[in-house]
């Protein structure tokens, strides 16, 4: 996918890095020609010239390779958040046990980040030891064998960096593990924070969370020691090939291995340039690290078992004589792998069902029999063993567990489809809602809260009901939505929705029900016991036939009259959905003409004029669906910003604030913050006299070989060897208190 742009970059980053080492190339000769009593101006002007061009090249080439990557990892991780999105919708029941959402999360915030941000670091892979080897090669080219102990130490760092991050992984697999435990609790505990409120659990939910970060926080100490003692060597490094470099060079031969200002000051860049690729070399290695555990998470989750998408035959073109929904010999699972389904709770087994078009069916049983896993059967969310499915038309379900989103309440009645008027209203009147928009703040545009908060369970389910229903879509999967309503306000929903003269009653509808007062309007009832269908008939024929339907049914009566509700009496005056309801009578008139609305979407239409009889106050009319005029209408109003539950996140712009670094600084305590700040300060101070130090070194001109001249050679060595500890000491301890704070 990337492959040209890969090419093209890492081409840019050669290039870049040939132009660097052209500088010390330029120094070398510069200084040759100032070291000359007499010489052409023009030359020096050139050289300078040069040096500028090649660093002011260098830098254009390095800025557009830094544009493309980072506009690449920027690609790279659009694309594996897409991946993973897709994936999590895919996923089967079994896959769906094993990943947690705590280890769905962290995959979006940090494996997929994590490739995001190594993206630009890519061609450092192959431009470190170009780098490495242009550096050493001048080296030698400028100080002989000299600096041969230079290019060892830079081969001792290689292993070295390679046995750190295999001894790391470890302790980065175990703690992204308890990465997403802690998510994952932390998930819980923000959905049951209400229940952990009510029952005094701050505590104790607080210390779990605490006692996974303690565990956590002791794999990432362990991994920052062996990080950042390796940093302190490739940091070092430079020091060390220097050092190690020049006392090769002045001690094998003194009398003619002078330090003149072309070797120490061309050797001393190229050891500066050194500097970068050996620091790079511990960030690099330990982003791979990452990178590779980051990269398995990502695979055994992108291959983990899917959904058959194959199992269904589907088909969105309803052909009006067919049969909707067609089911033979079919045996389904929730985790089943073999060839057989077991009798495991939820399981179904040689289901045979056909289901005619417009037709009204309804899925009897008692709790647990398998009636809302036949409704998943055909959702195609349980693994079909064997038989045959086909479904044709476009298909809405409604669970029992109503999904709320966190938009005002006519988005998620509309959710994405435009807003028609005439259809809306029809679907609000129909569905009930039209009481509790009236006493909500802002209408139908209140914001309703994370998961429906502000919304009670019966508000909840008829939301979830009229999206379905505004979506005018051919087949209805009702998985029982009139058990969180009260009786009468079920009664409503189920003659203007769902019954024979309700919005509904030209689509294919299956409702899951345990409501025995609706059966006599069904088309078809199909009872479920144990997984399997044991009757199938009209009401009549199952209650004068069926000895087990007829049992069922009269259990359900006496349930009901034991707990001491009926139909008519179990309304509640402080609902305004019962307030308004029970003034009505029970049939609205309606008198529109026909018109389908359930052509298909490319063909030319006929709409026939519409007239539409003026409701009763808070009545509803019976009016079909399919029969209201589709016409767009202006966007309603949106809510203002002091108006919505939650707010959009402000993000901070300009300057960090001195109460950032104050915060930071008293979470480290002020002691460590204090230690970090004055040791880092120390080991640049150090850095820039050890490079001081070194360019005075070019006093020693050629003398003759005496006591006092190796004295002389031996101080400056010392001295130099003095700074470059000093140097690594300091940075040692900034980074242990970094550490430790």
């Amino acid at each position: 996918m990337f492959k040209f742009e890969l090419i093209t970059v890492t081409a840019i980053k050669a290039l870049s890095d040939t132009i660097q080492f052209a500088n010390p190339f330029i120094l070398h000769e510069l200084i040759a020609f100032i070291s000359k009593p007499h010489g052409d101006l023009w030359i020096g002007v050139a050289y300078a010239a040069g040096m500028f061009i090649a660093s002011e090249l260098r830098s254009i080439l390095h800025n557009y390779h830094n544009y493309l990557m980072f506009r690449m990892g920027v690609k790279i991780q659009s694309v594996l958040m897409t991946a993973v999105y897709k994936k999590n919708l895919k996923l089967s029941n079994i896959a769906r046990k094993e990943k947690t959402l705590g280890e769905i999360v962290n995959l979006m915030a940090i494996d997929v980040e994590r490739f995001q941000t190594i993206t630009p670091e890519i061609p450092l892979y192959l431009s470190i030891p170009y780098q490495c080897t242009l550096a050493l090669v001048f080296l030698l080219t400028i100080m002989g064998y000299s600096a041969l102990p230079g290019v060892l130490i830079m081969l001792f760092a290689i292993p070295l960096n390679i046995f750190c991050s295999k001894w790391t992984r470890g302790w980065n697999m175990k703690q992204m593990k308890l990465k997403d435990e802690r998510v994952k609790m932390c998930n819980e505990i923000l959905s049951g924070i209400r229940v952990i409120k009510f029952y005094a659990w701050e505590i104790p939910m607080k210390e779990i969370i605490e006692r996974i970060r303690k565990q956590e926080l002791v794999c990432i100490l362990k991994t920052a020691l062996v990080k950042y003692s390796v940093d302190v060597f490739n940091w070092s490094s430079p020091f060390l090939v220097g050092f190690f470099s020049f006392l090769t060079y002045t001690l094998s031969d003194p009398e003619h291995h002078i330090l003149t200002p072309q070797v120490a000051f061309v050797s001393l860049t190229l050891f500066n340039m050194l500097r970068q690729p050996m620091t790079q070399t511990g960030m690099l290695i330990t982003q791979t690290v990452q990178v590779i555990v980051s990269n398995r998470r990502l695979k055994d989750f992108l291959v983990a078992d899917e959904h058959d998408l194959d199992s269904i035959k589907r088909s969105y073109d309803l052909n009006e004589t067919s049969t909707t929904i067609e089911v033979k010999n079919g045996d389904f699972s929730w985790e089943a792998q073999e060839d057989k389904v077991d009798n495991k709770f939820g399981n179904l087994h040689d289901i045979n069902l056909e289901v005619p078009s417009k037709n009204l069916i309804a899925v009897v049983g008692k709790v647990g029999c398998g009636k809302s896993s036949l409704l998943s059967s055909l959702l195609g969310e349980m693994q079909k063993i064997k038989g045959y499915v086909s479904v044709q038309g476009r298909l809405a379900y409604v669970p029992q567990q109503a999904w709320i989103q966190n938009l005002p309440l006519r988005d998620n009645i509309l959710f994405g489809k435009p807003f028609n008027k005439e259809i809306y209203d029809s679907v609000v009147d129909a569905c009930a809602l039209r009481p509790d928009i009236a006493i909500l703040p802002q209408g139908d545009m209140t914001e309703i809260g994370e998961k429906g908060i502000n919304l009670s369970g019966g508000q909840k389910a008829r939301v979830s009901l009229a999206r379905a229903v505004y979506q005018n879509y051919d087949v209805y999967l009702l998985d029982d939505p009139l058990s969180a309503v009260d009786s009468h306000v079920g009664k409503h929903i189920f003659e203007k929705v769902i019954g024979p003269e309700g919005l509904l009653r030209n689509k294919t509808r299956i409702l899951v029900t345990h409501g025995i007062s609706f059966l006599k309007y069904m088309d078809t009832i199909i009872h479920i016991e144990n997984g399997r269908i044991i009757d199938v008939g009209t009401y009549d024929e199952l209650i004068s036939h069926k000895e087990k339907f007829a049992k069922l049914i009269e259990e359900a009566k006496t349930e009901k009259q034991q707990t001491g509700s009926s139909t008519d009496t179990n309304s509640t005056n402080d609902d305004p959905i019962d307030r308004s309801l029970s003034s009505q009578k029970e049939d609205a008139d309606s008198a529109i003409s026909e018109e389908d609305l359930n052509k298909k979407e490319n063909s030319n239409r006929r709409i026939s004029t519409i007239s539409i009889i003026e409701q009763r106050k808070n009545g509803y009319s019976g009016k079909r669906l399919d029969d209201i005029l589709i016409q767009e209408s202006k966007e309603p109003p949106r809510l203002k910003t002091n108006q919505k539950l939650i707010q959009k996140e402000k993000v901070e712009t300009g300057r960090v604030k001195m109460n950032v670094y104050k915060q930071y600084a008293e979470s480290a305590t002020y002691v460590r913050s204090f230690i970090f700040i004055l040791m880092y300060v120390i080991y640049g101070g150090v850095q820039m006299l050890r490079n001081f130090w070194l360019s005075s070194w070019e006093d020693d001109e050629a003398e003759h070989r005496n006591d006092h001249k190796m004295r002389n050679l031996g101080e400056r060595l010392g001295v130099y060897a003095v700074y470059g500890l000093g140097e690594s000491l300091a940075l040692t301890l900034s980074l242990l208190a970094l550490i430790l704070g």
